[in-house]
């Protein structure tokens, strides 16, 4: 059984074109000073530089473009033991963290997968309504927030999101797919874990 808490967790957001941190605040439903978790933020821009006054959260400017670039370069910046994916239009949901770290400390799958809601009464999608161990056919759905993984083995198998698939790049979507995928034709384990930790809106950016 592990023994994690929220400080074992940084949450790695993907955003563009921001000057300063205030988007933050509708994701956390809360000041940027109350937040609490450990971020690290990856800002895509020719013009704007973030910057960040706060030990918990770790800015990147990155003047090149692309989703699963982003996505990459916060992974190799990550120092905790469990990394949350998120994009910039999401809400945490109550305990969100609380669940992820949870989830973390029963399940010995290197990777964790939650559900994503429209609005609080209504889910994303039809998910399963018990734990389960994802197979290739099933990981075809999961969305970025819902990804969670311990980083140790994301490391030790080298596995990275692939550059010519995501926003941005030549394929405009499947980039959690080939992730996915990649993953578990490295011998990782994905579990899909029937909470839900974020929302997000009917329709994807990709």
């Amino acid at each position: 059984m592990n023994s994690y808490t929220n400080q074992d967790l940084q949450i790695l957001i993907a955003t563009m074109n921001r000057s300063d941190l205030s988007f933050l605040e509708a994701m956390f439903q809360c000041k940027v000073s109350e937040i609490k978790y450990h971020l690290i933020v990856v800002n895509q821009s020719k013009t704007e530089n973030l910057s960040s006054e706060y030990d918990n959260i770790q800015v990147i400017n990155d003047h090149s473009f692309g989703l699963s670039r982003s996505r990459n370069l916060a992974i190799e910046k990550a120092s905790a033991a469990i990394c949350w994916i998120l994009d910039d239009d999401c809400i945490l949901m109550d305990n969100a963290v609380d669940k992820v770290i949870a989830a973390h400390n029963h399940c010995e799958h290197e990777i964790i997968t939650f559900q994503t809601a429209i609005r609080k009464d209504l889910l994303f999608r039809n998910y399963a309504v018990v734990e389960e161990t994802l197979s290739r056919k099933q990981v075809e759905n999961v969305l970025s927030p819902e990804i969670t993984f311990k980083r140790e083995s994301i490391h030790e198998s080298s596995i990275q999101f692939d550059t010519r698939f995501g926003l941005g790049a030549q394929f405009g979507d499947s980039e959690n797919y080939v992730f996915l995928t990649d993953a578990i034709d490295k011998n990782l384990r994905v579990q899909f874990v029937p909470q839900t930790i974020v929302k997000h809106d009917a329709h994807t950016s990709s």
